[in-house]
């Protein structure tokens, strides 16, 4: 899922066959629902929202469409239940991301959910 001219933290989200843009099913392993963000084109914030069926470590990023790294909103145990980040749109460094499309990944127990993002001036 990285291609060459990619750096080591760096995924192509645009190519990755196993994407799965809502995957549920609380069988053996317990399972994962990420909703569509909301609003979504978006100006300011831009509500995430998941599902845990099983407690564990979750983490949510924000990646621009060359698959660098925007920013991470969770990376961290959370229970089972439904839990809501907010993206501000802000990088790592509390800039402003350019307007354009973004892709958020939820990872968990080994699985994950990529959802795109547009971000409007």
């Amino acid at each position: 899922m990285s291609p060459p001219g990619n750096g080591a933290g760096e995924w192509d989200l645009r190519t990755s066959p196993e994407t799965v843009a809502v995957q549920e099913h609380p069988g053996p392993g317990g399972g994962l629902a990420f909703a569509a963000p909301s609003p979504n084109p978006s100006q300011s914030a831009t509500r995430l929202s998941f599902l845990l069926h099983d407690p564990g470590h979750v983490r949510l990023a924000v990646y621009d469409v060359a698959g660098r790294e925007v920013a991470v909103l969770v990376d961290e145990y959370r229970p089972a239940g439904r839990h809501f980040v907010l993206w501000d749109g802000r990088n790592r460094a509390g800039a402003s991301a350019a307007a354009g499309v973004y892709f958020a990944r939820f990872e968990t127990a080994g699985r994950h959910a990529v959802r795109e993002i547009v971000r409007t001036r």
